[in-house]
């Protein structure tokens, strides 16, 4: 079986580096055709492992390991044969620049993709680098490629600014076997292997994406000589960027505010309660109309002592729903400890009003009146 590479291994450490562990559903969109990386990766993730490339040859018979627990599939990045929600991490190296519909990409990525669940990508070059050309054309046994020293004819940026006879009449002088002359043409103007994008184009695409942007790393390297500047930006405009070779990014799918806020009830519950706090808030400051997250804030300043504090936050979550039972047995318990007998009385009443057959709260009414409540906070109540 074929080695990973460097720039294979590189990515598996950062996507390792975004994910929260080893135990989830892995999708790796671009496989190589000796499947190297799914093999890595299924050794390293206890969930289901599944590689996507749309070539015929993938994956090659020789490269399979019998006994490596992964799935390859020939499929397209833009029509993902998966369920909703199947996969904690999505992993695409040196792919991007081959997507012709990027946005519909990056929406099959994020509804594949589970709440929290991450995807990271690096690719190169870009359309409007000086090697975006990406050239990959063969003539029986002639071949030309950008990445290899001495098989690349074309100078930096002329995609950009030749016009198809005028490359034509540069690789007509002499750079290159006349047999490779067309299929490079071809390549650099017609095929559907490339994306024509502009670094500005993926930006946009990746701003406008359903899923958050986490990081943004642009690889800036042979930036054009002063002269061709002057050419690109007179045809392009002045506000286009030529420099940047390829790119790094990390997207995630963000978790809906219940998913958020059921999270937090479990670290409460598992009692990191500091970690607990930092959710809901993050809950509140994504739906200022979520009653649960504010009556969840209020236990756990209760927890802290902060009882006057906590009798604010179950009131913020009655402004917002008078029907939240559980602010309403927290709220009255506070109350009755902090000695606001009237304040607790008539929290309880209104929400009778509404729900007279609530027998718990008819119950803690009853004592109240009666005064036969005791001087501690009993034990408070949150969702979950």
């Amino acid at each position: 079986m074929a080695e990973i590479v460097e720039y294979q291994k590189n990515a598996i450490d950062k996507l390792l580096e975004c994910v929260s562990g080893t135990e989830g559903n892995v999708l790796e969109i671009g496989s190589d055709l000796d499947a190297c990386v799914l093999d890595k990766l299924s050794g390293i993730f206890k969930g289901t492992v599944v590689g996507l490339n749309p070539d015929v040859n993938f994956p090659r018979c020789s490269s399979r390991n019998s006994e490596a627990p992964y799935s390859a599939l020939r499929s397209d990045g833009c029509d993902l044969p998966f369920k909703d929600e199947s996969f904690d991490a999505i992993l695409s190296v040196a792919t991007l620049e081959h997507v012709g519909d990027l946005d519909k990409f990056l929406r099959e990525c994020h509804r594949v993709l589970k709440p929290g669940g991450v995807f990271y990508t690096k690719f190169s070059p870009i359309w409007s680098c000086g090697i975006g050309h990406h050239l990959c054309a063969v003539a029986g046994k002639k071949e030309a490629r950008f990445w290899k020293p001495g098989k690349n004819p074309l100078p930096d940026f002329c995609h950009l600014v030749w016009s198809p006879d005028e490359m034509r009449a540069f690789l007509s002088s002499g750079p290159c076997d006349d047999r490779l002359i067309e299929p490079i043409i071809s390549w650099v103007y017609n095929s559907k292997d490339i994306s024509r994008r502009f670094l500005e184009d993926y930006i946009r695409s990746f701003r406008q994406s359903p899923l958050k942007q986490m990081v943004l790393n642009l690889i800036r390297l042979y930036p054009p000589t002063p002269d061709v500047l002057a050419q690109l930006q007179s045809k392009y405009g002045a506000e286009r960027e030529f420099g940047c070779q390829g790119i790094e990014a990390v997207f995630q799918k963000e978790q809906s505010v219940e998913a958020l806020n059921r999270h937090g009830e479990e670290l409460f519950n598992n009692g990191h309660l500091k970690e607990a706090l930092d959710v809901f808030i993050k809950v509140i400051e994504r739906d200022s109309g979520h009653a649960q997250a504010y009556n969840n804030i209020g236990v756990l300043l209760c927890e802290n002592g902060e009882m006057q504090n906590a009798v604010q936050y179950f009131e913020k979550a009655l402004d917002i729903d008078p029907d939240e039972r559980d602010a309403v047995i927290n709220c009255g318990r506070v109350m009755i400890c902090l000695d606001q007998m009237k304040e607790a009385k008539r929290l309880y009443s209104a929400y009778l009003y509404t729900n007279p057959d609530d027998q718990e709260i008819l119950q803690l009414l009853k004592e109240l009146v009666n005064h036969k409540q005791n001087d501690k906070v009993g034990s408070l109540s949150h969702d979950g």
